[in-house]
């Protein structure tokens, strides 16, 4: 979540520079002592690591967006000792299974029989006195 709102914190910051000088956002920017906009952009990693021509169409900073995330997530897997963030797709992409057709109800039962929190079929509790389930 860190890293959209990154990206919508460096758009918006981009858009504000690229605005015409007789725009309200322009004046009230240059009379304010410290713009909150700098303060953003000092602390913003994404911002930081943007190549120093400034990527001029949306598709290239969409390009640039993926491949930074894709840096990160290879580093975090690589430097983590998380099971379960080492057993993720290697590939950012939306999964193959939310696309199959199915209600709510039957939605979330495939996403955490996906995410291994549901057994593929109905097993016994080691208990006796119910169905293994995630609250179980």
């Amino acid at each position: 979540m860190r890293h959209r709102i990154d990206v919508l914190i460096i758009r918006y910051c981009l858009r504000a520079r690229s605005l015409p000088g007789s725009c309200l956002l322009s004046l009230l920017s240059t009379t304010l002592p410290v713009s909150r906009i700098k303060i953003h952009l000092e602390k913003n990693p994404l911002f930081l690591a943007l190549p120093s021509p400034r990527p001029s169409s949306d598709t290239r900073l969409k390009t640039f967006f993926r491949q930074y995330r894709e840096r990160q997530v290879t580093s975090l897997v690589t430097s983590t000792t998380q099971v379960l963030l080492r057993a993720c797709r290697p590939a950012l992409v939306v999964d193959p299974i939310l696309y199959v057709p199915a209600t709510r109800a039957e939605r979330s039962l495939l996403v955490r029989w996906r995410l291994g929190w549901l057994p593929g079929k109905p097993e016994d509790c080691p208990c006796g006195r119910d169905r293994r389930s995630r609250r179980h």
